[in-house]
């Protein structure tokens, strides 16, 4: 704080007062007052710390007037005590001012004195005050372990010291007990206990924390047992003692339990535990004696057994002739299900004309019929029925054999149960069961059932006595049962491969049994071997199997499509002497066998670079061989269309060739379109020749576009397979997409017909991807068909995956036994590092596009033999 000052004016006037005459006045008193404090009152601050409040004294004469300009000094008592921002010179007003800062022992009495001094007049004043420690650097607890009793609360003792080592009892503490289930501390130390036992506090004062041990304790003043006496009326019986401790504060001692014992052994067994279990052992008293200390009660028990039941050690006892006794035995029990020893138990009947009992339990028969025997203890009672039966002494067959020659049919068996005497029991009931079930079941009025071949017996039983007929099943034989275990109509294996034939041998009851049928091989020799089980493929063809048997003969027709084997998973590249100038990748091939014998393969090549228009453009061309493998280039067949949206204005690609049916020579089917206008359709060329082919006008399989846009709505002309049947009707499988609407992109292979070769109608799918696995159920096309055996002809066609990942085109077999149901074979040439398509066969030779990953497109042949 700064010192108080007052202007140079004032201190020249006072100067001038004090050269001219006395600045004191009358007297010469100066007096001075505290305007903080009164004179008398104590100051109160912290150790170490500036008070609060400035020190604020006031110099005055003896008529009131403030002392202006006088000498102040400071006198300080107390250690490490000291002023600050002392003033030196009283002001104007006659006041001083000063900050005093305690010293820091808190144990001593600490003064300020101030002197206020000019020319020969003095005045003092002396200030009190006290360091009272507020700031907590340690805390700790006064007792390492503070004992407490259960619900009594009682303060925690705890001191803290402040930086300069002065001890107090901080007044702002936080208290936390480490286990609430045994001790609670509130905010002012208190400590509650709950339960007895140690558990640790912890108080928190400032940066200071400890920690310290409370035990909770009880003392055991009283004990109460309740009930006074317990009674027990079975053996093993248990009640409940109940026994009270409570402590000098009426509080229950709940962990604590006295020692207990009863004063008669071998009577009640004690088993601790609040409330106390007791368990009868025997019959008698005792008391039960409870110690704790010097404290001690007792409790009364007795045990007194009462019969709650009475139980026969028989039930439903049968006597089986007149005059025949058995005895009865009861025993009574008590409530938990012990004996009562020589407990009296008496007996009675409920129909002495049936059975009679005497004292001693013995019953006598008197007749056929039942009774009730009763057994009573006290009030308890028990009852057990006895019935008089006369039991049949022997069963008597008519007949001891029974001969049955199939499954399921039935014979009867006679039999009549007698007494001892040899007399009809036509009371009594006969029962037949079979000794083997498996061979042959009976009713319960006789009735045998064949069920399988072998011998058995049906006992008759009447009473005790048993009587067996024996009974042999043995199937003759009577029709033969055989089917091709095949799931579909025409069987598709391997030469070589087991032909799997099932062939069931029935009795006159249409049962399987047992048999060893051969078998005829048909002539035409598709299979061979003499067994169901023994067959082997050998080649494909219709047939018809002679199952024998017992002089039956059973025929069954089979349809055998033998595998066909190719000579390479993708074939090899053909050899070509040259190849078109203006192309560098052949696509789309189809082959014929022409008049010369030779192999033909058109095939379409578009141009490496794209015209004008924007597109590559492709014309027909063909290649000639006489061995299947080497090549000659013979030049264009046809050309496209110079207007790229003419219908034929971009390629031309597939083709197949007719004898042509209005005129002598050749008409050419060919798929034409591009990508731009029309779309793709099959147009139609004619040559005498076969060499040089000229287009005929108009559309042969239309693609039902009617405007020059793309796409059309039914592609049609990826890959064709052309034949005439029985009733002269041309017939046509060719790649296209199902007439439905709206349009799905989806390759299919349809069937179109026509009676002229000009005017062909769609008749609809034959094969979908639908009826694909997986791996071929994207797209299906390009088909081309060779008939293998008469009336069963094999497709080989073009399927693919796509739009799957990494998809892959593959050459896939389909069998027939009319070209319009078509059975998948499965994948016949494909590799996951080539994609082939567009296949075209001439009696054992394939030829295809071959595109092997990395590689150019490149026409390949592969040799397919059809066994």
């Amino acid at each position: 704080m700064r010192s108080r000052r007052w202007p140079i004016s004032v201190a020249t006037v006072l100067c001038l007062a004090g050269c001219l005459g006395d600045p004191v006045g009358p007297g010469g008193t100066i007096v001075l007052r505290s305007m903080t404090e009164s004179r008398d009152s104590v100051i109160v601050g912290a150790p170490g710390r500036a008070l609060v409040t400035p020190i604020t004294l006031e110099a005055v004469d003896g008529n009131g007037r403030p002392v202006v300009g006088a000498a102040v000094s400071w006198t300080l008592v107390g250690r490490n005590a000291r002023v600050e921002n002392a003033d030196n010179v009283t002001a104007p007003d006659g006041r001083f001012e000063v900050t005093w800062v305690l010293g820091t022992d808190a144990s001593e009495q600490q003064r300020l004195i101030a002197k206020v001094q000019t020319g020969e007049h003095a005045g003092t004043a002396t200030l009190t005050a006290v360091a009272r420690p507020v700031e907590v650097a340690a805390v700790s607890f006064v007792s390492e372990t503070t004992t407490v009793k259960l619900a009594v609360p009682a303060l925690l003792q705890v001191q803290a010291t402040d930086p300069f080592g002065n001890r107090f009892t901080p007044t702002a503490a936080k208290f936390i007990s480490l286990d609430t289930a045994y001790v609670v501390v509130d905010s002012s130390g208190h400590a509650l206990a709950h339960r007895r036992g140690y558990t640790r506090v912890a108080v928190f004062a400032g940066s200071g924390a400890d920690s310290a041990w409370v035990h909770s304790t009880q003392v055991v003043r009283s004990m109460i047992a309740q009930p006074e006496t317990l009674f027990f009326h079975a053996i093993g019986q248990v009640q409940r003692l109940g026994v009270q401790l409570l402590d000098d504060q009426g509080l229950t001692v709940a962990d604590s339990l006295p020692h207990v014992e009863p004063t008669m052994p071998g009577v009640v067994e004690v088993q601790l535990g609040s409330p106390l279990v007791v368990r009868s052992i025997s019959k008698g008293a005792t008391a039960v004696a409870m110690r704790l200390g010097t404290l001690m009660q007792q409790t009364a028990a007795i045990v007194d057994q009462r019969a709650a039941a009475v139980r026969f050690t028989s039930t439903d006892v049968t006597l089986n002739a007149l005059a025949d006794t058995t005895r009865l035995q009861a025993q009574a029990f008590d409530s938990l299900g012990q004996p009562i020893v020589a407990e009296v138990v008496a007996y009675s009947s409920t129909d002495t004309s049936v059975v009679t009992v005497r004292s001693d339990g013995v019953v006598t028969a008197k007749r056929n019929g039942s009774a009730v025997v009763y057994a009573r203890a006290d009030s308890a009672r028990d009852s057990t029925r006895v019935t008089v039966a006369q039991e049949v002494a022997r069963v008597v067959l008519a007949s001891q054999s029974l001969v049955l020659d199939a499954l399921q049919a039935v014979g009867q068996v006679h039999a009549t149960p007698v007494d001892r005497l040899g007399f009809s029991v036509a009371s009594a009931p006969t029962t037949f069961h079979s000794q083997d079930s498996t061979i042959a079941t009976v009713t319960p009025t006789g009735q045998v059932r064949a069920i399988a071949n072998g011998t058995t017996g049906i006992v008759a039983k009447s009473g005790i006595d048993t009587a067996t007929i024996a009974v042999q099943v043995a199937q003759a034989p009577d029709t033969i049962l055989a089917a091709v275990r095949f799931a579909k109509p025409i069987v598709t294996l391997a030469v070589g491969d087991t032909f799997s034939l099932s062939c069931d041998v029935r009795d006159r009851n249409g049962f399987p049994m047992t048999g060893v049928p051969a078998v005829a091989t048909g002539a035409a020799g598709t299979v061979t071997g003499s067994g169901c089980g023994s067959l082997t493929v050998r080649r494909s063809g219709y047939d018809t199997l002679r199952v024998s048997l017992g002089g039956h003969t059973t025929g069954i027709p089979v349809v055998v499509a033998a595998a066909p084997v190719a000579s390479s998973a993708v074939g090899d590249f053909i050899s070509v002497d040259s190849f078109p100038s203006d192309g560098t990748q052949p696509w789309a091939p189809s082959a014929r066998l022409n008049s010369q014998g030779e192999l033909e393969v058109y095939f379409a090549v578009y141009t490496s670079q794209r015209d004008s228009t924007g597109y590559t453009r492709a014309d027909m061309h063909r290649l000639v061989s006489t061995d299947g493998v080497h090549f000659t280039y013979t030049g264009r067949v046809l050309t496209h269309d110079s207007d790229i949206c003419s219908p034929q204005g971009q390629g031309l690609e597939n083709m197949v060739i007719l004898p042509r049916q209005e005129a002598p020579g050749w008409r050419m089917l060919y798929a034409a379109g591009s990508n731009l206008c029309w779309g793709w359709q099959v147009f139609s060329a004619v040559s005498t020749d076969g060499l040089s082919w000229t287009k005929e006008p108009g559309v042969r399989l239309s693609n039902g576009q009617t405007v020059p846009q793309f796409p059309p709505p039914w592609p049609v002309g990826e890959g064709m397979a052309a034949y005439r049947d029985a009733s002269g009707m041309w017939r046509m499988l060719v790649g296209t997409e199902d007439h439905v609407d709206p349009p799905q992109d989806v390759w299919q292979i349809g069937a179109w017909h026509s009676a002229d070769q000009l005017s062909w109608s769609y008749d609809g799918p034959v094969l979908t991807p639908n009826q694909m696995p997986p791996e071929g159920g994207g797209h299906v096309y390009s088909p081309t068909i060779r008939e293998v055996t008469p009336g069963l002809w094999r497709m080989v066609f073009t399927a693919d995956n796509r739009p799957t990942p990494g998809h892959r085109s593959k050459l896939w077999s389909a069998v027939s036994t009319d070209r319009v149901k078509w059975q998948i074979e499965g994948v016949l040439l494909g590799s996951d590092a080539s994609n082939l398509h567009y296949a075209c066969l001439v009696n054992d030779r394939l030829i295809f596009i071959r595109w092997d990953d990395g590689g150019a497109i490149r026409l390949a042949t592969a040799t397919i033999v059809m066994p």
